[in-house]
């Protein structure tokens, strides 16, 4: 486990807000910040909408003491679709000005960038949902 000054250096982010983030309950966390701790720890980061009884389900099935989280280099079917992906296309052999996970985290946090862009957008003045999206899914 990285240091709290490592993994702030590496997340692009101060130490005292890697230190409030592990304080349970002293910050609220956005999707920014959770798209530059993945990005830092070279994982990918899944955020979705889940029913009640599904996210209560995997809360009481979680342990942190099985939670491993495997990083890009260390993804073999990534990293095999990957090279598939580079033979199929002949790229040509040089080396890149970003690292592969450099450029696959700007390339998520910019597609985390413009979906919550996109939801605030619809919110609107009120800081609500549309009435007719509430309707439509309501």
């Amino acid at each position: 486990m990285p240091r709290q000054s490592d993994l702030a250096r590496a997340a692009h982010m101060h130490q005292s807000r890697i230190s409030t983030i592990e304080t349970p309950g002293a910050s609220n966390v956005t999707l920014e910040t959770l798209s530059r701790l993945a990005a830092a720890f070279r994982v990918g980061l899944l955020v979705k909408f889940v029913s009640f009884s599904e996210m209560l389900n995997w809360e009481n099935e979680f342990s942190q003491d099985t939670f491993d989280v495997i990083p890009i280099d260390g993804d073999a079917d990534f990293l095999r679709e990957d090279e598939a992906a580079a033979v199929a296309s002949h790229q040509s052999a040089f080396t890149p000005k970003k690292s592969v996970f450099e450029d696959i985290a700007d390339q998520g946090q910019r597609h985390a960038g413009q979906n919550l862009a996109a939801f605030t957008a619809n919110l609107g003045d009120t800081g609500q949902p549309p009435s007719s999206l509430m309707q439509a899914n309501g």
